[in-house]
């Protein structure tokens, strides 16, 4: 469903991001209104844990790799590339959806969980002040050039997280 045929990271992910952070946020709405609290921020994060649950226990990748190759405790480059990943030679090959799926693909468990830490003690308070509207697009935007500068700066490298978000 989520990985092509051929190995390649497949747009139902994508979708797939979509409809998980419009479930959270419907759920949150119901539970608790939106100006009496933070929403968004703990829905990026569900994504992102939601993610790398799925991509550790999808098909063969449910190995992690040594800690030679991966000391952030997570799965192989291959693996990270067919979920979501980003490199220059995919973006160049016109998959430009990477720049954004690649912020919520994580390198491992120290990896998603700093980012998660990190994401909750900022971004709760920038929502609390800002609003949540407008902390999904400063994470979306802000995500989005660091995707794109990380891909320039480094074209060689496989590059997944949100830390630019």
């Amino acid at each position: 469903f989520f990985v092509e045929r051929d190995g390649r990271w497949g747009s139902a992910m994508f979708l797939f991001y979509f409809l998980c952070v419009l479930l959270f946020l419907g759920l949150c709405r119901l539970v608790q209104p939106p100006h009496k609290g933070v929403f968004v921020t703990p829905g990026i994060i569900f994504v992102c844990i939601l993610h790398f649950v799925a991509m550790m226990a999808g098909g063969s990748s449910m190995q992690f790799e040594r800690s030679g190759r991966n000391p952030m405790l997570g799965p192989s480059s291959e693996v990270l590339i067919q979920w979501g990943a980003q490199t220059m030679d995919l973006i160049r090959a016109g998959e430009y959806e990477r720049l954004i799926t690649s912020m919520f693909v994580h390198g491992g468990l120290v990896h998603l969980g700093m980012n998660s830490m990190s994401l909750w003690n900022l971004g709760s308070q920038w929502e609390r002040r800002f609003g949540g509207w407008r902390l999904l697009v400063l994470y979306m935007t802000s995500g989005l050039f660091a995707s794109l500068a990380t891909a320039i700066v480094l074209p060689g490298a496989v590059c997944v997280g949100a830390s630019g978000a």
